[in-house]
């Protein structure tokens, strides 16, 4: 019963939701919409708003569709990102 528990607990720690982190950047590239979804350039690297992702701008969280329009070149910002996909994006200046 034991080494089950470790399994267990091992497979919880190296679940994708431990892997995920944030890096703060510089927009390099508007936000757009494709069929893939949202997409932004941040430092040259092109990633992709997951479907539940939501921006932080003014002291409160929104969704992507309605603050995409602040994502412009130059403006810094924090993500949380796994891969090249992003959960979470706070602007932190323009």
């Amino acid at each position: 019963m034991k080494i089950l528990s470790v399994i267990v607990l091992l497979l919880l720690l190296s679940s994708p939701l431990g892997a995920i982190s944030w890096s703060q950047g510089t927009v390099t590239k508007s936000a757009w919409h494709d069929l893939g979804g949202h997409q932004i350039e941040v430092d040259g690297i092109r990633y992709v708003f997951v479907q539940t992702a939501r921006i932080k701008h003014d002291n409160g969280w929104h969704e992507v569709p309605d603050r995409v329009y602040l994502l412009t070149p130059k403006t810094r910002v924090r993500i949380q990102k796994e891969g090249f996909r992003i959960y979470a994006l706070e602007i932190e200046g323009r």
